[in-house]
């Protein structure tokens, strides 16, 4: 008898300590960030998709770009970044993930912002499809 008091006040408290003691905790309201207002999903080039951030300026280079195209077309198209570098995505570590999203590279151009290709396998480096642009005419040039 003594040992189901026990078991019973022991999930009493652990029931009660998961209880919502926060006032007005419905009345949270969860805000967009200004940035999202600002991204446009599209569909590219055999159709990846892929999205727009910001809007470009008038003299920009990335005007003429569309999602989907390869590094080497971007590259011909408007010339050599001013940095540019590797990242792995989260989805290296998905147990049976065969797309080409492993590797994101980033291309940085001083004064017109970032492009972003989804650019690896987790078997190689194949792929290198353009998926973000990020107009942003104060860009520094630097990752």
């Amino acid at each position: 008898m003594r040992f189901k008091i026990v078991i019973i006040s022991v999930l009493v408290a652990i029931f009660s300590g998961c209880s919502n003691t926060r006032p007005n905790s419905a009345a949270v309201e969860v805000k967009p960030s200004t940035t999202t207002a600002n991204v446009q999903q599209v569909k590219g080039l055999n159709d990846v998709d892929g999205e727009i951030v910001g809007k470009p300026a008038a003299n920009s280079k990335f005007k003429d770009l569309k999602i989907g195209m390869s590094i080497q077309q971007v590259k011909n198209a408007i010339g050599e970044p001013s940095d540019q570098g590797e990242y792995e995505s989260g989805k290296r570590w998905i147990p049976f993930y065969y797309g080409d999203d492993v590797r994101r590279t980033e291309l940085v151009y001083k004064g017109q912002g970032r492009l972003t290709f989804a650019s690896g396998s987790a078997f190689g480096s194949h792929g290198g499809a353009l998926i973000r642009i990020t107009h942003n005419a104060n860009e520094a040039g630097t990752r």
